[in-house]
């Protein structure tokens, strides 16, 4: 059981349990020294243990006065009919086929998976088992290599490697997964559930196709897909952003330092006392990806780490409703759209508020219910962002608006829908009695259109056809303009409950042609 290496290490092969171990030297040689080519385990069970100790050799007669022996010692194939109980071998890597097992594998701990040249097949593990078999696999190594591929018919208890390569995890449920120091490049099909996920370095361009996971830790970045047929507990990134798609019934939070979310983040159904997505948080990164969600969402925040990065939004969110939504340190250049009607959500506002700091709304806000609150304004008083410029506002309600700077070319419509298309015309536009609370407008009013109630048939307003719904039950608390408001600004609604102010100056709605009341 004692066997000497090619150079001069000495290593013990040990059976512990039932049994019968034979090995195969890699001898090319015939001298009796070498690694191991192959390992036979047969006639086996649970509690079968094999293990591989290396003794290294001493320094010789050469002058070099350090070990002649490295302390390694390869291992081509472990072939077991029956089960493994556990296979230890610390100093080893396996270099052609891994471990192949008829029945089930325990605890295993090895160097590498690592191929011996570019030509042999990239070691790993295969084994049997069903989805209720308690013994399961508890992999401890160093460096998985690109292209092993790990296929269980029990679950994996756990897997641990300092890094994982491209290649494929394959089983029933994996309870553990972590690497110490780099990335996990690996596919992942699980039918059941993955528990806590833990990545010292990224996660590359894979697959995760799996039942429901556990709160995932990924130290850079997440490239991959991440599609679950149930639950996703929580993603987080430390230092790196999130370019592949999250999907699920239903997303616990995710937060994203120092990058941003250039993926997708969807849900499939629409859960029944939770929120599509708990929360997403982006700090240091901008949110250009999209978000889809057949249910609520909760929170939702970008913002920039250091002075101008991150903080902006261009993608795209829709969702059944929204919590607070907060932007800090970029342009919104997005569209945020709700899918439950008014008459759905009742009370329950389809956009809790929207709070923009140090950036300019340039974006699309479409929501079928009620706008709680918006505030647009600047980090500081001379600092940049604060102004609504080409924005397109619409909902049943709007509870209040804030806007530091100006609102110019924008359209702020209460009560109104429009469309497929978020166009005025076309034949899909619909109106609604509706009101909007107090509006602050730092700045000036230039070439936009604040209306409550509003309603008309055709693409142009400030015309003929234009109506107030609802008559007098259409209001806006009060308008206060503390800049100019130019004439091609429009105001309408059924009656303002205190005079609108430009400027300093009361303005009486009733004769200024800006507006139109009923």
């Amino acid at each position: 059981n004692i066997f000497t290496d090619t150079d001069g290490d000495t290593y013990t092969l040990a059976l512990a349990g039932p049994g019968t171990l034979n090995v195969v030297l890699l001898d090319p040689d015939g001298d009796g020294k070498g690694s191991v080519d192959q390992l036979f385990l047969t006639g086996s069970t649970k509690a079968s243990k094999v293990t591989l100790a290396v003794k290294r050799a001493k320094d010789g007669s050469d002058p070099d006065k350090l070990p002649d022996g490295d302390g390694l010692v390869s291992i081509g194939d472990l072939n077991v009919t029956g089960h493994l109980g556990s296979f230890t071998a610390k100093a080893s890597d396996l270099t052609v086929g891994g471990i192949v097992a008829t029945g089930l594998v325990g605890k295993v701990a090895v160097r590498d998976f690592a191929p011996a040249d570019a030509i042999v097949a990239v070691p790993g593990i295969t084994a049997g088992g069903t989805t209720l078999s308690k013994t399961q696999l508890a992999l401890t190594a160093r460096n998985i290599a690109n292209g092993a591929a790990f296929t269980l018919g029990a679950p994996i208890a756990s897997l641990l490697a300092a890094s994982i390569g491209t290649g494929s995890i394959t089983a029933p449920a994996l309870g553990k997964l972590t690497t110490t120091i780099g990335d996990m490049n690996s596919d992942l099909t699980i039918a059941g559930a993955v528990g806590p996920v833990s990545i010292k370095g990224s996660v590359g361009t894979t697959e995760w196709a799996i039942g429901s996971i556990g709160p995932v830790l990924i130290g850079g970045s997440l490239s991959g897909d991440i599609d679950a047929t149930g639950k996703i507990a929580s993603v987080t990134t430390k230092n790196g952003a999130i370019n592949g798609q999250l999907t699920a019934t239903a997303i616990g939070p995710v937060r994203i330092t120092g990058g941003g979310l250039g993926g997708f983040i969807g849900t499939s159904v629409v859960p029944a006392k939770t929120k599509a997505l708990t929360s997403l948080t982006i700090v240091g990164g901008d949110l250009t990806g999209s978000l889809f969600l057949t249910g609520d969402s909760g929170p939702i925040s970008v913002k920039e780490k250091k002075l101008g990065v991150g903080g902006a939004v261009s993608g795209s969110l829709i969702a059944r409703r929204f919590d607070s939504v907060t932007f800090t340190g970029g342009d919104f250049t997005g569209v945020i759209t709700n899918t439950a009607t008014a008459a759905t959500l009742g009370k329950v506002a389809a956009l809790k508020s929207l709070a923009l700091t140090g950036g300019d709304l340039l974006g699309d806000i479409s929501l079928l219910g009620t706008l709680g609150s918006l505030a647009v304004k600047a980090a500081t008083k001379t600092g940049p962002g604060g102004s609504l410029d080409g924005a397109s506002i619409t909902a049943a309600k709007i509870a209040a608006i804030l806007v530091g700077k100006n609102v110019s070319n924008s359209l702020l419509l209460a009560g109104a829908s429009l469309g497929a298309d978020g166009l005025l015309g076309g034949g899909d536009d619909t109106f609604t009695p509706a009101t909007i609370g107090p509006i602050t407008i730092g700045g000036n009013l230039l070439a936009s259109t604040i209306a409550a109630g509003l309603s008309t048939t055709n693409a142009i307003l400030h015309d003929g056809d234009d109506s107030i719904l609802g008559g007098t039950a259409s209001t806006i608390a009060s308008l206060i303009v503390k800049g100019t408001a130019d004439n091609a600004s429009y105001v309408a609604t059924g009656k303002f409950k205190a005079a609108p102010k430009f400027g300093t100056t009361l303005i009486n709605p009733a004769t200024d042609p800006r507006f139109l009341i009923a």
